[in-house]
């Protein structure tokens, strides 16, 4: 990895031929290839993501200074590895993730509505929820299969986004993810659960990716990690 330690470089933002330049929570100086026309525009889903990212970050600016000092104590305990080093979230980041993964499960399926916004009484992130790609059981033609398997006491809630379909030469993304295309489901403490999804014959033997994110089913609420799984479309 290229280290930039100029002044140049710890001060640049924006876009700049193909590339754009941003800080992100971090305080790292992050470097990304402009693609500007969106994977999913104007989708639904798409829709969604921004009004639930405008709807957090609004009621962030409504919390007393008291409830934004607890959110700052509580992300200092989520943890993070960065190639730059350990870091912990600010409190409005903290804040921000939860609740826009919460009032867009609300926008897409009516979950979560009337939340207070009481910062999670646990520290770090949810324990970690273990995800399978294992045999597709569905109905013809084709499909994959998603094991969830929670080994705490806690109900966690799942949400899954799936990419395009690939080649089986494909082995790992980091995007784009079609969030009209996803489904939401509970494990319960302690528990393993399972999801058929059916897709197209003509897709068998072709790879699919889901991203799956975790959040607490009851306030007050905290984040788990995300996890990518690769899929090989069978059929039954």
């Amino acid at each position: 990895m290229a280290t930039a330690e100029s002044i140049l470089f710890s001060r640049i933002r924006g876009k700049l031929g193909d590339l754009v330049f941003w800080q992100n929570w971090n305080n790292a100086i992050s470097l990304r290839s402009y693609n500007g026309s969106p994977a999913y525009p104007n989708s639904t889903g798409q829709q969604y993501v921004q009004t639930a990212l405008t709807w957090a970050s609004a009621q962030w600016a409504t919390l007393s200074q008291a409830l934004r000092d607890q959110w700052e104590l509580y992300a200092q305990t989520v943890e993070t590895r960065k190639p730059f080093g350990r870091s912990a979230l600010t409190g409005r980041t903290a804040f921000i993730q939860v609740f826009s993964l919460a009032r867009f499960l609300y926008l897409r399926f009516g979950y979560y509505s009337g939340l207070s916004f009481t910062p999670p009484s646990k520290t770090g992130f949810l324990p970690s929820v273990f995800v399978e790609a294992i045999p597709y059981t569905g109905p013809p033609p084709a499909g994959i299969q998603l094991k969830y398997t929670n080994f705490s006491s806690e109900d966690i809630r799942s949400y899954r986004v799936r990419s395009d379909v690939y080649s089986i030469a494909r082995n790992r993304i980091e995007g784009p993810f079609n969030y009209s295309s996803g489904g939401s489901g509970i494990i319960s403490a302690n528990s393993s659960s399972t999801v058929n999804i059916n897709l197209s014959a003509g897709d068998i033997g072709k790879v699919v990716f889901y991203r799956n994110s975790f959040i607490s089913r009851y306030e007050p609420l905290r984040l788990g990690l995300k996890q990518v799984t690769r899929h090989v479309i069978t059929a039954p």
